[in-house]
């Protein structure tokens, strides 16, 4: 079994939580459920022109590989990285039938982002030249 992580991909400073770095030791369908019941979020939805969707998704095969390019631009090991305030991981054994069943939230209900620390509102184009309109 590999691991899925998901990357706040808070670009212009639109931080979407404060894990930067969540990581589900799952692939990336049962991932991606378990991540929506747990956090009330769609990960994959796009925010604004400027912030693009809310989480960069990408699996691995371990999770020493997909915490190798942080750890190395942090400076620290494995353990110290995992243990970080902006670090959060869910290991198979803790996927409950709560993570992956049930009501999902709906594109635009999701908690705590309406507006990202750039100050625009979800939805809002930044960058009107870019043509993107929902």
């Amino acid at each position: 079994m590999g691991w899925t992580h998901f990357y706040d991909s808070y670009y212009m400073g639109c931080e979407k939580d404060k894990k930067t770095h969540i990581y589900i030791e799952a692939g990336r369908d049962e991932a991606l459920n378990v991540f929506r019941h747990r956090f009330g979020q769609e990960p994959t939805e796009l925010d604004c022109a400027c912030c693009g969707r809310r989480y960069l998704v990408a699996e691995h095969p371990s999770l020493d590989r997909a915490t190798k390019v942080w750890r190395e631009q942090e400076g620290v090991d494995l353990d110290t990285f995992l243990a970080a305030d902006h670090v959060a991981v869910i290991r198979a054994s803790e996927i409950t039938d709560a993570d992956l069943s049930g009501e999902l939230p709906q594109p635009g209900e999701a908690q705590d982002l309406k507006t990202g620390t750039c100050g625009m509102r979800r939805g809002q184009n930044a960058i009107p030249s870019f043509g993107y309109s929902e």
